[in-house]
């Protein structure tokens, strides 16, 4: 392998490790557990992201990419719905990534950015799904982007495990202003919670891991 190669292995195994790391400990866990989940010394781990708040931007330019490449191209008018639910998920994992990169390492102006770059992947997507009758016609890329940030500030607070639930009710609330009744068609039901299971002498309000 390729020094060039090997460094784009060990940044992508970084990232991979920080999202797991700060999805299940906090966007405060350690940054020297990150490298240990990772398999590599901390030079590398320093040499890729000099501080918490380097590694924060780098998992959300990831998620956006992401998100950019999903709707990339696409004319079809189910690419909303598509998108819709890709972000959903990307917030339901990042949410807390965002809140500490905008109020600890961004410039405004960078919020901005992220904010407009949002709103430019729903513009055709939207204007797709309208123009099928699955969307409102006054419905728009920046009303879409405001439900959103509306769902991940309410999801904050919240362990990851209950994320995608609160997302999907969330979702509902906010969308089903949004869509005609052949667009709900396309969201379907609000998912409900996997009922909880009892092992072994736990007590029946006892959690479950």
């Amino acid at each position: 392998m390729t020094r060039r190669a090997d460094a784009v292995r060990n940044r992508a195994r970084l990232l991979q490790a920080a999202h797991e790391v700060f999805l299940n400990e906090g966007i405060t866990a350690p940054l020297d557990h990150i490298r240990q989940v990772a398999g590599v010394g901390r030079a590398t781990l320093y040499r890729n992201f000099p501080d918490r708040g380097a590694l924060v931007e780098a998992l959300l330019e990831r998620s956006f990419e992401r998100i950019e490449t999903l709707v990339a191209g696409r004319q079809d008018p189910h690419a909303f719905f598509d998108l819709l639910t890709a972000t959903v998920s990307e917030i339901s994992d990042n949410c807390t990534l965002y809140d500490f990169w905008r109020s600890q390492t961004a410039e405004p102006q960078a919020v901005e950015r992220l904010q407009d770059r949002l709103i430019r992947c729903f513009e055709a997507p939207i204007d797709a799904a309208k123009s099928e009758g699955l969307l409102r016609a006054e419905m728009t890329a920046e009303d879409m982007a405001l439900g959103l940030r509306m769902i991940g500030a309410m999801l904050s607070g919240h362990p990851p495990a209950e994320r995608p639930t609160l997302a999907w009710k969330a979702v509902h609330l906010i969308v089903h202003g949004m869509i005609t009744p052949e667009g709900a068609q396309e969201i379907g039901p609000c998912p409900q919670p996997a009922p909880a299971t009892q092992t072994g002498d736990a007590p029946a309000d006892a959690p479950v891991s």
